[in-house]
């Protein structure tokens, strides 16, 4: 093909800029998908606890117990 080919117009596109605006119109969305899960599940947690201080329950909060004891302690059965 001819590159005046009355077919296919001159094609200055600068594919390289279009790469470069993707990848990071790419990151930005997946930024802000992250930090719109993030407040999604703090909400959810906060009306969690909201209902069950509301129900009259002081022990809401979770705790994080370890599965395993220390060495030398003997782990009671669950």
């Amino acid at each position: 093909m001819a590159a005046t080919d009355p077919e296919r117009p001159n094609d200055h596109t600068d594919y390289s800029h279009r790469r470069r605006v993707n990848i990071i119109a790419g990151i930005s969305i997946a930024v802000l998908l992250g930090i719109l899960i993030w407040t999604l599940q703090t909400f959810l947690e906060y009306e969690r606890l909201q209902r069950c201080y509301a129900s009259g329950r002081r022990n809401c909060e979770k705790l994080d117990i370890p599965d395993t004891a220390p060495a030398g302690v003997v782990a009671p059965v669950r």
